[in-house]
């Protein structure tokens, strides 16, 4: 069985209409394949920025503009550490704590 993931293409479209960064391009596609869009899955900016070779201050900062950009969604911590989602752009963004 192959590994892989399914990305809505709205999502893909809403990516392209945005103007990311070079670190922000090469975060959001680690992060798309680690995570989903229906569970919340606890990744430390740490473990990113060991798995790309980065800073992890440069990391929070990415995740950070990332979120606010409406692309992944984070969720409470799990033992220190913050879960986060991707976000189907054509669902209607739910925040776990609303």
């Amino acid at each position: 069985m192959k590994n892989y993931a399914l990305i809505p293409k709205s999502t893909l479209e809403w990516i392209s209409k945005i103007e990311h960064s070079k670190n922000q391009y090469r975060i959001l596609c680690y992060l798309m394949s680690q995570l989903n869009y229906t569970d919340w899955t606890p990744i430390s900016a740490t473990q990113i920025a060991g798995a790309l070779g980065m800073n992890s201050n440069t990391v929070t900062i990415v995740l950070h503009e990332l979120l606010e950009s409406g692309l992944i969604d984070s969720g409470r911590k799990i033992s220190g550490v913050m879960t986060y989602k991707l976000i189907d752009m054509e669902l209607p963004r739910k925040h776990e704590n609303s």
